[in-house]
């Protein structure tokens, strides 16, 4: 026991260690286990199957709010991580583009007549992936407004014609892309023969039987020429004429034999 008139020494008189500095050190103590911490999770994280599972996907062109699309242009929707359940493309009365669904449902391709110029058309589209779950998208665009708009004047129209009349197709605009205007122009016939177009301008083309139509056949034209390219003469510039989506005609007449 120390007396009354014992002598502090500076071993006696230090301090016992404040709160303060408890304080700090718990903090420093605290602050390392968490940095610990934070490090053995990103390890955890390193491995090949632990990153969440990515979203379903639904890749669509031309994209939601285009305008100015080629009415030639396929549109297209794929789900690269799922299956496509549904998907309707239709303008604003209600007309439908059909199309054509990809391998195990993953894609989907417009198919058939090109669509139509100076028009807004609505996509929907569902899809499912492998767990079930599904996501719903809907898109719209605009094609784009032609400078000009092709129409066709076919003749004969219909009656009885002599076994070498032509069909004759007149257009009001110059045909700058001819393969393409005449790829959309069919011709049909009860009695099938050997026959060709020839183009007489870039406003007229005829199709004629290399001999003569068979007595009797009845012959039809089909002009699907909706959204073909025309073409604008020089192929550089804007398109100059695409076709009407009403320039879809018909010629039925039937033949006679040949006048002595």
């Amino acid at each position: 026991m120390r007396g009354p008139d014992a002598i502090d020494t500076a071993e006696d008189r230090r301090s016992p260690p404040s709160r303060a500095g408890i304080a700090v050190s718990c903090l420093v103590l605290v602050a390392g286990l968490l940095a610990i911490g934070v490090h053995v999770v990103g390890r955890a994280q390193s491995g090949p199957f632990s990153a969440a599972p990515a979203g379903l996907q639904l890749i669509i062109n031309p994209p939601d709010g285009a305008r100015g699309v080629a009415p030639d242009a396929p549109v297209t929707v794929d789900a690269p991580n799922g299956r496509l359940t549904t998907v309707q493309l239709t303008d604003a009365a209600g007309h439908v583009v059909h199309g054509t669904s990809g391998q195990n449902g993953g894609s989907w391709t417009s198919s058939g007549s090109a669509l139509v110029p100076a028009t807004t058309y609505m996509l929907a589209v569902d899809a499912v992936d492998a767990s079930g779950r599904t996501q719903h998208r809907g898109a719209s665009f605009t094609t784009l407004q032609p400078v000009a708009t092709l129409t066709d004047d076919i003749e004969p129209t219909s009656g009885t014609v002599g076994v070498g009349m032509p069909i004759v197709v007149k257009f009001n605009q110059p045909v700058a892309d001819k393969a393409a205007v005449q790829r959309a122009l069919n011709v049909q016939m009860s009695a099938p023969v050997l026959g060709a177009w020839n183009w007489i301008s870039s406003k007229e083309v005829r199709y004629r039987p290399q001999a003569y139509w068979p007595t009797g056949e009845h012959v039809t034209l089909a002009s699907n020429l909706a959204g073909v390219n025309a073409g604008n003469g020089s192929g550089v510039g804007p398109t100059a004429a695409w076709a009407s989506p009403w320039a879809t005609s018909t010629s039925a007449p039937s033949t006679s034999p040949p006048t002595p």
